[in-house]
Order: C-alpha cells, then structure tokens, then sequence
C-alpha cells in the first residue's frame, strides 16, 4: 500500500480530522553497542535500526501544533537497504536531547549519545544511566508499538504511532520520539534451505539526506 493511499484511507475514516504533513527538526542515530555507547550519529544521511542494537530519535518543532488533538499519526521513512522494517515500538523521550552533527560513529561532547543526554556533561536519568531510563516505559515515558506499511514503489513506509505518544509532545509532556526496530533477527526457510540474519541493519534517509527522501509525520489533527 503506498503511503498515499494509506494517508487517504486514514482520512477516510477520520471524517473530523485534518491531515498535515509535520517537517522533521531534527533527528539523530545512536547505539548501545559496548565500544559505540558515546557515538553521535546526528549529522549523518542515514537513520539505522537494529533491533536492540541501535536506534533513532526524532524530532518536529511542536509549537504551530499546541492545543491541536492527535487522532492519528505515522512517520514516514524512506528505506535505503535490503532489509525493510517489521514491527516497530516509538516512544516518548522524557529528558531534552542534542541533535549533534556527528557521523561514523563519532563521540561529540555536549551531544546526545546512547549512554548520554550530553555527552561528558548530562546523563540521561541524572544518575548515570542510558536512554532507557528516559524511554520505553521509564522516567515518565510511554510508548505504542505497530506494523509499518510495505514500502511501496518509491520504497517508503509508514509506521504508525500511537496517538498519545504524538499528544504528549504537543502538550510539553515529551522531547520527541525513540524508534525501535521490534523485529531484530531474521530467518527464511524454503525446504531444507535454512537462512539467519542477525540483526540486520536497516537503513532510512534522514533529514541530513535531502528535501525528497527525508522523513516527516503525517498527523490527523482535530481543534
């Protein structure tokens, strides 16, 4: 199903509801990998899931949007490598983060990374932890979790989200989005061919890339 045809479907159903394509403001990969837990992965043109491995946040500038109510969102990813993404959790990120310009895995200070808010400064939580302690249930944060969208013939695919994670960022409550890849390890079986792939990497344009595959949300709005 093209995103199109889903966004058009959503709406559809939605008669109350106003559609509106939302620019992301920023977005930034990280990884909790031992020797990659202080990489900054902001000024890259690529996002990365692996399972997890490695994440993203992402970002829109929530202020046009305050006092609106979410009756439906996705965000949108344009797929950059084989392996397209499966079940997907999104989550609330309860402490503020630095986007950095970081790339290959580079440890800028002052910028967010998987074991820090800033890097050398700030620890997510304030006592040491890593962003789990501000995602996916902990620090204040809740998430949703869904089936993304086949890519379709421009190889994009929505992921839903649910519609409260998208609120609290409107209602202050929130300082983006933490995307995780749900499905991690792949297998394929035909007869006695048996293939495993651990952790695939899955690749997304990023808003570094360019105006045409960068990703943005798609939110359904009500006053």
């Amino acid at each position: 199903m093209s995103c199109g045809l889903l966004a058009a479907l959503l709406t559809a159903t939605l008669p109350g509801a106003e559609p509106l394509r939302v620019e992301v403001s920023r977005d930034l990969w990280i990884s909790s990998f031992h020797s990659e837990q202080e990489a900054n992965n902001g000024g890259s043109p690529k996002l990365k899931l692996k399972g997890t491995q490695e994440f993203f946040l992402i970002d829109f500038d929530p202020a046009p949007l305050k006092g609106r109510k979410v009756v439906r969102a996705a965000l949108h990813l344009h797929l950059e490598s084989q392996y397209v993404i499966g079940r997907t959790t999104v989550s609330t990120i309860a402490q503020e983060w630095v986007e950095g310009k970081g790339a290959g895995y580079a440890k800028i200070p002052r910028a967010s990374s998987f074991r820090w808010a800033r890097t050398g400064e700030v620890a997510w939580g304030g006592d040491g932890k890593d962003i789990t302690a501000v995602t996916l249930g902990l620090g204040g944060s809740f998430w949703g979790f869904g089936d993304p969208t086949p890519p379709d013939e421009n190889r994009w695919q929505a992921i839903p989200i649910d519609p409260a994670v998208v609120q609290a960022r409107l209602d202050g409550r929130s300082h983006g989005f933490m995307v995780m890849d749900d499905v991690g390890s792949e297998y394929s079986r035909d007869g006695d061919d048996f293939k495993y792939a651990p952790f695939p990497n899955r690749f997304f344009a990023s808003k570094e890339s360019n105006r045409k595959s960068a990703p943005y949300f798609t939110l359904w709005l009500e006053d």
